[in-house]
């Protein structure tokens, strides 16, 4: 399966931002300084957070994603962006 993230509003386009094998779902966005943060639980073994960068044009900088922690993260992230660092959460757990 393929995470796609509609942007529409921005840019006017769908595309892909993972490709990976399994499925990746609930993607959380950030804008921060011309780039767009991506953050995504992903069904790689095991379950895990991931996450890319993506350029205004829509270009994907780490195709792949950025492995981020390994866990349980059945009901996805959050992120926040304090204009220095990001703070990712997510629920493992009912």
């Amino acid at each position: 399966m393929t995470l796609v993230v509609i942007l529409r509003f921005f840019i006017f386009a769908d595309f892909p931002i993972c490709e990976e094998f399994n499925i990746q779902y609930q993607p959380c966005v950030n804008h921060y300084d011309s780039l767009y943060y991506i953050f995504w639980s992903d069904y790689r073994n095991p379950i895990s957070i991931f996450a890319t960068r993506l350029l205004e044009d829509g270009t994907v900088l780490d195709t792949g994603g950025v492995f981020l922690f390994r866990s349980y993260a059945n009901f996805g992230c959050r992120a926040a962006f304090d204009g220095e660092n990001f703070l990712v959460v997510l629920r493992d757990s009912c």
